[in-house]
């Protein structure tokens, strides 16, 4: 028994026993800009199920451009398109699986497996 324990503490101590990882939540973001032909699409995974905190962990290869407003931070810009800086009448809509978001990216909560879209939309 004391062999066991000491054997056990060593295999710990030296990392040979593997410890728990964080658990990922993993979507897969599509970005449509119909109007300049832009269809891409990212599997993203990250620590939290907080879709703010996922782009934000993949802001360089989304070309990711936030925008703090009183309602909390918003998408100016996706895959090299800011529409406030090519000053065009433009939004980033948000649908999650097929639905049209009712909260922006700072309230907004995924699951593994869940879809979402970043189309450009006028207003």
């Amino acid at each position: 028994m004391k062999r066991l324990l000491v054997l056990s503490l060593l295999l710990f101590l030296t990392g040979c026993i593997v410890q728990p990882t964080e658990a990922q939540t993993c979507i897969v973001v599509d970005v449509i800009y119909a109007e300049q032909s832009v269809e891409e699409s990212f599997e993203l995974c990250g620590s939290t199920n907080l879709v703010a905190d996922i782009l934000n962990e993949h802001a360089d290869t989304l070309q990711l451009e936030l925008t703090s407003s009183s309602f909390g931070d918003y998408v100016s810009g996706l895959v090299g398109y800011n529409f406030e800086t090519l000053g065009l009448n433009y939004f980033w809509e948000i649908s999650v699986n097929d639905t049209t978001a009712e909260v922006g990216i700072s309230e907004l909560i995924v699951g593994t497996d869940d879809r979402l879209l970043f189309e450009a939309s006028p207003y």
